[in-house]
């Protein structure tokens, strides 16, 4: 899991796991990865070309972005 502060009052919580947590982790630090706006759904991946985790229930599903003006006045307001 890693915890990513966005801004000085927000925190964003990722669950990843094995060695795509560790690779997560180093590019976060190294500032190969820039988070920008975390925006959740529960679409069934199976219809984005997405997979199904083993006990056969969705996910949600994350999109980080800055391009939407909604989402930086989000984080703002928080």
């Amino acid at each position: 899991m890693v915890n990513n502060r966005v801004d000085k009052d927000a925190t964003v919580c990722v669950s990843v796991f094995d060695s795509l947590a560790e690779l997560l982790h180093k590019r976060l630090e190294a500032g190969v990865v820039h988070p920008k706006v975390m925006i959740e759904t529960n679409i069934n991946p199976k219809f984005i070309g997405g997979r199904l985790h083993l006990n056969a229930t969705s996910w949600n599903h994350f999109i980080l972005t800055m391009r939407w003006p909604q989402t930086i006045i989000y984080l703002r307001s928080t």
